[in-house]
């Protein structure tokens, strides 16, 4: 066997080994070592085995490389070359369908999320992009106002990360006001006013309105986050707003 071919056909022989050699391991970690009751530590576990196992795969391999001639060498060599790619290939088709599943999941986690509607409006001098913010979740559709008097607006998909941002938001905004009906209350001028409504799946609805100041919205961290999470998702938003 020529000396360029041998050092080719060995780095794949090593590749595939530590492939190999993870899987191997990996097997081992989970069907004999994982405890009972290992909770989010078990996966660690297994990958922990899984990588001694690569290791050992590698070792082995280096040690055939040197000592096996020739024709023993081809005969070692490329079955685990070949294991190496199907393994490889085996775990690539199964991660890409775990994400796909995970990813459908959140998908329909999200558009179970209940329906709502909210409104920001830059009522004095909250310094915002815009001059009124619209949500209506019947419609999925977002309007944008604009200080210059134009206005633009879109379609916000029912599974999408911003849907799911605003909700989180409003509903630190709700736990807010089930504290304190009037957070800013007697602390002079508001400079933004926010509404929401969230439809819950069993009545009654959630509604909340206040007035922010700017005092009241740097000493809560919900109305700050608030107004945060809707410019942010307006800046995802503004290249496809018409």
């Amino acid at each position: 066997m020529r000396t360029g071919y041998r050092r080719i056909v060995a780095v794949l022989f090593v590749l595939g080994a530590a492939v190999c050699g993870f899987a191997v391991g990996a097997w081992l970690g989970a069907r004999y070592f994982v405890p009972p009751g290992s909770g989010l530590a078990g996966p660690a576990i297994v990958i922990g085995y899984g990588v001694f196992g690569a290791g050992a795969g590698v070792l082995a391999a280096l040690v055939a490389c040197w000592r096996l001639a020739d024709r023993a060498f081809q005969f070692v060599a490329f079955p685990i070359l070949i294991a190496g790619i199907v393994l490889g290939g085996l775990a690539t088709y199964a991660v890409q369908r775990a994400g796909d599943a995970q990813d459908a999941y959140l998908a329909s986690q999200r558009a179970s999320l209940p329906v709502f509607d909210v409104s920001l409006a830059d009522t004095g001098s909250a310094a915002l992009p815009f001059v009124r913010f619209d949500y209506d979740g019947d419609a999925h559709a977002f309007r944008v106002t604009h200080d210059d008097g134009t206005a633009c607006g879109g379609t916000l998909s029912p599974t999408s990360e911003e849907k799911l941002t605003l909700l989180v938001a409003l509903r630190r905004v709700e736990e807010l006001l089930a504290r304190e009906a009037d957070p800013c209350a007697g602390e002079g001028p508001a400079s933004a006013r926010l509404d929401f409504t969230i439809r819950e799946h069993k009545p009654p609805d959630t509604r909340g309105d206040v007035d922010i100041t700017e005092r009241c919205r740097s000493r809560h961290d919900a109305l700050a986050d608030a107004i945060a999470s809707i410019e942010s998702v307006y800046g995802g938003l503004r290249s496809s707003c018409r």
